[in-house]
């Protein structure tokens, strides 16, 4: 049976305690009508700020915006000028280009002026993003484009995305997590038979993988719809360990809970994660998950993909914390090189927030190399450290408490 929900009220304090783990953060919101984005600004869960940004009066922001959204086929909802190149890989092909910071420094018009202020770094940033925005790449917009050398959002706070505040109402309390150490890699479903550059199978206790590479490697099971919930009804919710899902990941707009894995057989929707037995999920995910799919924030649907989409279906699946993507990412020979870096990242890091910080400083700083020694391509290349795939990689979930 499903779970009927009757959501109280949200107190935004509490909410942002329990995401943060109590620990002090700044948290950011935006939402938009009609042209007009409305944002709000909070510090440990207290209202500091908030106003408007219109898309009308602000061009440069508008046709950045547009840039991202279009590139990553997603909808717009502001007027768009048919004429506009929106070639991202090209934009992003080198940084600080004249190309690159055109697209980023408008998007600058983002960060409030209480944020762009000198202190201790890095401080702490929960991102909840209107639908509209998931095409932004956040970790690398300039905190201040009159400040040179130029300073990305990634280096001055350990971003976190919130998809939804209402869905922690829907979270059970979390078990106590065990100390911080490299965790178990309890299973991993790598179905991507269409890959260009396919790699082995990562090193899980469950591996499911394409039909085609089971007369090779014996330890991967096929990826069906009945094995992979077979596994996952064997697992305790939130168990100790870690989860993995590379798979097409099919977005529907309208109805997110039929959003679902491509997998050998058949579509799995994400619905059937809700599904539960006297309140327990017949589904279990472990405390920490990879969502190398397409899309998997739910962050692009006004249609409840935000609070019934793939991140908080995993929520109440068990999983804690979540690293996913908030577009269609493009595979290349580096999508594949940047998996490995994430499984490596989720199986040795303290805090998945500040673990994925780390990983991206260093692919920002392989950016900047790239770029400073001629070597980027202008379509990006099969493995140049684009941020139009890095910098789409969201943490979301709660914040290890014990990982201050």
């Amino acid at each position: 049976m499903c779970v009927k929900v009757n959501r109280p009220r949200i107190d935004l304090e509490p909410a942002i305690n329990q995401l943060a783990g109590n620990l002090p953060c700044y948290w950011l919101s935006y939402w938009l009508e009609k042209e007009v984005l409305f944002w709000a600004l909070a510090f440990d869960g207290v209202p500091i700020d908030g106003g408007e940004i219109r898309l009308s009066d602000d061009v440069a922001l508008r046709e950045s915006l547009t840039i991202v959204t279009v590139a990553n086929r997603l909808q717009t909802r502001w007027r768009v000028d048919p004429t506009l190149d929106v070639n991202l890989d090209h934009r992003l092909a080198r940084a600080d280009s004249f190309d690159e910071i055109t697209l980023t420094a408008p998007l600058a018009a983002l960060i409030p002026p209480a944020l762009r202020t000198t202190s201790e770094t890095p401080r702490r940033l929960i991102l909840s993003p209107a639908p509209e925005l998931a095409g932004i790449p956040w970790p690398i917009i300039p905190v201040d484009p009159e400040v040179q050398p130029t300073r990305r959002l990634i280096e001055e706070f350990e971003l976190h995305f919130a998809p939804s505040l209402a869905s922690l109402a829907d979270v059970p309390p979390r078990e106590q997590l065990q100390p911080a150490a490299q965790i178990p890699f309890l299973f991993s479903c790598d179905f991507y038979p269409d890959d260009p550059s396919p790699i082995a199978a990562r090193g899980a206790r469950v591996r499911f993988g394409p039909s085609s590479r089971i007369a090779t490697e014996s330890e991967v099971q096929p990826a069906t719809s009945e094995g992979l919930l077979r596994t996952l009804a064997e697992i305790r919710p939130g168990a100790y360990g870690l989860g993995y899902f590379r798979t097409h990941f099919q977005w529907q707009e309208f109805a997110p809970t039929e959003s679902g894995f491509v997998l050998e057989d058949d579509l799995l929707p994400s619905g059937w994660l809700f599904v539960a037995d006297a309140g327990r999920p017949l589904a279990g995910l472990p405390s920490r998950l990879i969502l190398s799919c397409c899309s998997t924030t739910g962050l692009r649907g006004r249609f409840g993909g935000e609070s019934l989409g793939l991140v908080a279906a995993s929520m109440w699946c068990g999983a804690r914390e979540i690293i996913a993507t908030s577009i269609d990412v493009r595979q290349t020979a580096f999508t594949n090189a940047l998996d490995e870096m994430l499984i490596k990242m989720a199986l040795t890091s303290a805090c998945h927030i500040g673990g994925l910080r780390a990983l991206q400083l260093r692919l920002l700083n392989e950016w900047r190399r790239y770029s400073a020694l001629g070597i980027a391509d202008d379509d990006g290349g099969d493995w140049s450290p684009s941020p139009a795939i890095w910098a789409y990689y969201q943490a979301c979930g709660l914040r290890r408490t014990d990982a201050a």
